[in-house]
């Protein structure tokens, strides 16, 4: 015959489970047993009888004085350190500036293709925490809008034109904005293009 055994990953929070409710369920038949007498008898079968009520051939058995534990003082949460706490987390994920690192101010692209790559800090450790959004501006109207510090928006036409960004918090509300940078495209007129 095969022998079973318990996988203790699997069976040991049960058992600890059914190991207090044993513990907890002695305890209190012992408490309320404190001032009864128990008896100790063996029935025909041989198996050990233990009762209240007494029977013929049984005999009283002495309880051992019961160990109790007086419970230890709790600390209680100063609401005034968790609500201090819960705002230096707050100040933590909040951005209070966003800069252009990339461009610079006055800068000129010549025949720029594709893309201009605009890159920004707010100068948090964590870059741009978690819920926050960046919209990058040209011209004042939004080119474009991400969780990141890293954006692309589309070549202006030809002359000058303005960059900046805004940062949005978790809850859509206005964190930071930047000065806006001035650049310049040049685009030569070969073709009558932009």
């Amino acid at each position: 015959m095969k022998q079973m055994t318990l996988k203790s990953n699997l069976f040991r929070p049960l058992l600890r489970l059914c190991a207090v409710l044993l513990a907890t369920s002695l305890a209190t038949s012992t408490i309320y047993a404190a001032d009864t007498v128990i008896y100790k008898s063996i029935a025909a079968d041989g198996s050990v009888v233990f009762t209240d009520e007494p029977s013929k051939g049984a005999e009283t058995v002495t309880s051992t004085p019961l160990n109790i534990v007086t419970p230890q003082e709790t600390k209680t949460t100063n609401r005034s350190n968790s609500s201090s706490n819960a705002e230096e987390a707050l100040k933590e994920a909040t951005v209070r500036f966003v800069k252009l690192l990339n461009p610079i101010n006055d800068q000129t692209f010549v025949n720029p293709r594709g893309s201009i790559n605009v890159s920004l800090t707010t100068g948090h450790k964590k870059g741009l925490p978690l819920g926050h959004k960046v919209q990058v501006l040209l011209n004042g109207a939004v080119a474009s809008t991400s969780a990141s510090l890293h954006h692309q928006i589309p070549v202006p036409h030809r002359g000058t034109h303005t960059i900046s960004a805004k940062v949005y918090g978790p809850s859509g509300s206005l964190s930071a904005r930047s000065r806006s940078v001035t650049i310049n495209i040049l685009k030569s007129n070969a073709g009558g293009g932009n």
